[in-house]
């Protein structure tokens, strides 16, 4: 069902119980199934507006109405002669949009709560709860076809305490309960559709239900309610039970080895396409966490020809196919094809995020001037379409389009990017054919997603970007898809990430592939402002200082603005460190790092567990959910106890506090048993072991050493004009002559205030040179240390009295730049150095980091 996320979608083992007897009594199609309707009211009703299940409650009817905006009217059937709709519920004051969505069905919706649950246990009524989020194609097929229908209404109203949550809102929620599908069912999806005891327990859960189905498990759900309680308590319990089994599995702690990173990334690498990419077959979503993970380990394991030939068919079928907005930029959340051909057409922020880091890592690390464009692309696209006044970053377009701007209401899925091949033709004239058949879009076939699809990858051809661009302006001329305007922390995390990864190894105003990062002095590309921009806005807007606390998201200026205000989860925060390392990263501003070093310390005195070693997903004072909901596993993102320790881990290599480390190891010791257990699912567990193991690996083209005293990083391409920040040279040792090529590589070394390191010829025998060399790959498969690189330019040479010498040192400080020749084959730099201040020098260290991937 190419709405509904499957379970290809992540690495949770189904069928964790079998007890299944009740769902079979209850999803069973009724051989005859009774419906009674209540007919409209429209243009009869004495009110402006109808509670839902007859209320007579003129002060909430009153509140109700007070916030009604007409925002979502045209979403019911039951509308009066003027337009507005005749019901309205308690969702109109919710913050979120998927639940203002469904503020004018006839159902009595309530919104997930302590509150809510007590209520159903006062009344002693169960409750149907409905879990899904704004872009949801099925969701809204369900909303049209049963939460908008008076007589399916009227059952849920009568016999049930209707709850509606939003999963981007509460994601612990939908952790729980998507936990309990998965061991029921061998699919799972959203809408998420269970029936609960008043305690919260499931007896019932699905996903996507017909009317004609769900009629049927709410009418037998009512009569079992009555009739056989105790089996049902009976039935929850069992369930209930599976699911904290599994919320608690934990495996023996283990001793793991970059080799058994290595070999459950080969083992990964069995499910590979050798066809068309991607580590499945259909529906095929990116798998990000998998891919990063495999660019982690190439990076640190550059002889692994395999890693390089996955992620680049990979990354090569996702460019090239209808999952890449080929017009617009950016990429859908899955194809429902193996060939990455017909998308399902969500766009979601963090989908673009996750892309935009791969994508960026390996225009770098490849030298790959089409992966390059194609972060450019995304980039333009999130800027574009995606970014909100203050700089933040909309949540996700959905995947449905409105028909015509007069009816908003009728909508098609994917109708907003299709393209008939006499649209382009009449746009672009015999160029637009040309066009049409790189495109591979073909009129004879009408069905929905045939004729969005792509075969366009061409970084050296301005003309072809110079059509595409004419297309999006026309297009931008229909009816959009909706945009979910939530700002979510953990999603503007991502991004602002992803743009600070960009900026840094990317950004610049030169062609594709011959981009060297801007120098100290010169004024920030507009990537770098963006993320810089949007960095500050989220701690100003989300961070709440005084209470040492992170709200989950925003809307529409404010996340105080909401009657009920979200408090942000593991992820959050999580994912709120990683950025604020990214932007330290690409500026050096402390005010990053102390930002990251504030939300490490407010997450691990709320979700770290010692007793558990692990961080876990929700504070314990959820009181409304039935177990603590912890997840390790990754699915269509990292999961928030995996990418917790990755954050402290990539804090400690920043901050050198012990503390830090050894809480990162702590943390990684508590998910090794399940990495060991289930080693393909945690790759972002995976990530944060490596940092870990090898302090001294760079990633992603950076390299940090001695808690961020010493930071080196690659850069393509080297700027012989800029400026040095180091003092005038009084002596410079002769410069290697034995290359005269110029520089390909640029290594920039960035050293903290008051310390040094030593000249490539040092002046005094007794101090150790820093040194540049290349670990190249082995034809055997092994790796070579030692070849020297020869440094055609280098920083100027300072004189320094030191007090352990009697004569002056000659040394380098503050931000160097050695330039030298690109590689041939796969190669990593060993950038060996000691750092000194005028009172200590610190032991040699050595700095690795991924020059150049080709395999």
């Amino acid at each position: 069902m190419s709405g509904t996320a499957t379970t290809t979608e992540n690495n949770r083992p189904l069928h964790l119980a079998k007890t299944k007897a009740v769902f079979g009594r209850l999803v069973a199609p009724a051989t005859a199934v009774l419906l009674f309707f209540l007919g409209s009211t429209a243009g009869q009703s004495a009110q402006p507006f109808t509670l839902p299940g007859g209320q007579d409650d003129q002060a909430l009817l009153a509140t109700l109405a007070q916030a009604y905006t007409g925002e979502f009217a045209s979403r019911t059937r039951y509308r009066h002669e003027d337009g507005q709709p005749i019901y309205i519920n308690r969702m109109i004051l919710e913050p979120s949009p998927y639940l203002r969505q469904h503020a004018h069905t006839p159902v009595d919706w309530h919104s997930w709560s302590a509150e809510t649950l007590a209520m159903a246990q006062a009344q002693g009524r169960p409750i149907f709860l409905s879990i899904g989020y704004a872009t949801c194609h099925w969701c809204h097929v369900m909303e049209e076809e049963s939460f908008d229908n008076e007589a399916i209404a009227a059952l849920i109203n009568q016999g049930f305490i209707a709850v509606k949550v939003d999963r981007e809102q509460h994601p612990e929620v939908d952790l729980l309960y998507m936990t309990a599908l998965q061991i029921t069912s061998e699919s799972a999806g959203w809408p998420l559709t269970a029936v609960l005891l008043p305690s919260g327990e499931p007896f019932f859960i699905s996903s996507y239900l017909p009317p004609d189905v769900l009629t049927t498990v709410l009418s037998e759900s009512d009569r079992l309610w009555s009739e056989e309680p105790a089996e049902l308590a009976n039935f929850a319990t069992s369930l209930s039970q599976a699911v904290q089994r599994f919320m608690a599995l934990e495996g023996q702690a283990r001793q793991l080895t970059v080799n058994d990173s290595l070999n459950a990334a080969s083992s990964r690498l069995l499910d590979l396409d050798l066809e068309h990419g991607g580590l499945a077959r259909a529906p095929k979503f990116p798998n990000e966490t998998t891919l990063a993970w495999l660019m982690d380990l190439l990076e640190l394991e550059a002889s692994h020809p395999s890693l390089a030939e996955g992620l680049r068919l990979t990354l090569d079928g996702m460019q090239a196919g209808g999952i890449h907005d080929q017009v617009g930029g950016g990429f859908h959340r899955y194809a429902v094809d193996r060939a990455w051909r017909v998308p399902h057409f969500e766009k979601m922020l963090y989908n673009q995020a996750q892309l935009l880091a791969l994508y960026a890592r390996a225009a770098a690390l490849f030298g790959d001037p089409n992966y390059q464009r194609t972060a450019e692309r995304l980039i333009a696209f999130v800027l574009r379409d995606m970014t909100a006044e203050d700089g933040l970053f909309y949540a996700g377009f959905d995947a449905d389009s409105p028909e015509s701007f007069e009816d908003d209401a009728k909508n098609q899925e994917g109708l907003f990017y299709l393209w008939r091949a006499q649209e382009i033709e009449a746009m672009l004239g015999e160029e637009g054919l040309l066009l049409a058949e790189r495109l591979d879009i073909d009129d004879d076939f009408p069905v929905l997603g045939q004729a969005s699809t792509a075969a366009l990858v061409d970084a050296s051809s301005p003309e072809l970007d110079q059509m595409l661009e004419r297309l999006r302006q026309a297009r931008d001329q229909r009816p959009a898809p909706f945009l979910d305007k939530k700002r979510i922390t953990a999603w503007n995390a991502q991004m602002i990430e992803g743009l600070a990864l960009a900026a840094r190894l990317l950004e610049t105003d030169q062609a594709p592939g011959q981009r060297p990062r801007q120098e100290p002095g010169q004024q920030p590309g507009p990537w770098q402002q963006a993320a810089v921009r949007a960095g500050d806005q989220l701690w100003s807007l989300h961070w709440d200082q005084a209470g040492g606390e992170l709200a989950r998201f925003s809307l529409d200026g404010s996340p105080k603005g909401a009657p009920a205000h979200t408090q942000g989860g593991l992820q959050d925060y999580a994912f709120g460190i990683l950025a604020y390392l990214s932007l330290h990263d690409l500026t050096g501003a402390p005010r990053f790092l102390n930002r990251a070093q504030q939300l490490a310390e407010a997450m691990t005195q709320l979700f770290w567990r010692p007793e558990r070693g692990l961080f876990i997903g929700q504070s314990d004072d959820q009181s409304a959910l039935f177990t603590a909901p912890i997840d390790t596993m990754d699915s269509s993102q990292p999961s928030g106890s995996s990418a917790a320790v990755l954050a402290i881990a990539k804090l400690a290599r920043r901050d050198g506090n012990r503390q830090t480390r050894e809480l990162a190891n702590q943390a990684l010791a508590g998910l090794s048993g399940r990495m060991g257990e289930n080693p393909e699912a945690h790759a972002t567990a995976w990530r944060a072991a490596l940092r870990l193991w090898h302090p001294a690996a760079g990633f992603a083209g950076i390299g940090i050493a001695e808690g961020g005293i010493v930071r080196a990083r690659l850069i393509s391409g080297a700027n012989q004009d800029a400026p040095s920040e180091t003092k005038p040279s009084e002596t410079k040792p002769s410069q290697d002559k034995s290359s005269q090529d110029k520089p390909s590589l640029t290594l920039a070394v960035d050293l903290a205030d008051g310390w040094y390191i030593n000249v490539l010829e040092p002046l005094q025998s007794e101090l150790i040179p820093t040194q540049l060399s290349w670990r190249a790959s082995d034809p055997s498969g092994g790796s070579k240390t030692g070849q020297a690189v020869a440094v055609v330019e280098q920083p100027r040479a300072t004189l320094r009295d030191v007090a352990y010498f009697d004569d002056p040192v000659a040394e380098y400080h503050g931000s160097l730049r050695f330039g030298f020749a690109r590689p041939q084959g796969s190669a990593s730099l060993v950038f060996a150095f000691q750092a000194c201040n005028e009172q200590i020098c610190l032991a040699p260290q050595s700095l690795t980091i991924a020059a150049s991937i080709q395999p």
